[in-house]
């Protein structure tokens, strides 16, 4: 299966090719021309090579098992030093390539309230990532996240932008759902247009529901 996988990637990127780099066949004499175009033109061009492959895939992983996983929970710890929690919930979508070990795309969003000494602050925080899992067959699953995209917007102030890490396991010996504990650690480098050096560590407990 792999191998048809990258005979695929190799067949879509040598059809590929003149559309990428504008190269534009002539019938005579036999002669190629290649067309100037911006970096930003050669952006989209590689962009929709890669939108191409994708779409292969997706193809190709049709036959393999496909799964998702809606999930809720509430989310605790601190940010800077100052408690933080809040209801959150999210998704995993991936693909069940060989026995026991799976990957995908996870979406999360949590609105925390930050607390201060004699105030308090609400942040709504997104995360995009990627994840690897791997279940065992004693009722027990474990993950790694990597958050490609972290941002936490509030009220008033500039969004705050960063990356982070998500670690965690759960156990599927419940009817339909999963019990579900993460590590997560988030370290945002940017407010607005300004650089800066914050990181946050919480835990979340939260129920989800493998399908299928």
């Amino acid at each position: 299966k792999a191998l048809t996988y990258l005979s695929l990637m190799s067949v879509t990127f040598l059809l590929s090719l003149p559309f990428i780099f504008g190269l534009t066949p002539h019938p005579a004499p036999a002669t190629i021309t290649v067309k100037n175009f911006t970096s930003e033109d050669l952006m989209k061009r590689i962009n929709t090579f890669l939108l191409i492959c994708a779409s292969f895939l997706m193809i190709s992983f049709s036959a393999q098992a496909f799964m998702i996983e809606p999930y809720v929970g509430y989310e605790m710890g601190d940010y800077e030093s100052h408690d933080a929690s809040g209801f959150a919930y999210g998704a995993r979508l991936g693909f069940d390539l060989i026995p026991m070990f799976s990957f995908g795309a996870e979406y999360y969003s949590t609105k925390s309230t930050i607390k201060y000494p004699g105030a308090s602050t609400d942040v709504t925080l997104t995360d995009i990532g990627a994840f690897a899992m791997v279940e065992f067959p004693v009722l027990i699953r474990a993950w790694f996240t990597y958050i490609i995209d972290s941002k936490g917007s509030t009220s008033g102030s500039s969004d705050t932008k960063g990356t982070g890490t998500k670690i965690g396991v759960g156990y599927t010996g419940l009817p339909f759902v999963s019990l579900n504990f993460e590590l997560i650690n988030r370290k945002f480098t940017e407010r607005g247009s300004t650089s800066i050096s914050e990181s946050g560590n919480t835990y979340l407990i939260s129920l989800g529901l493998p399908l299928p």
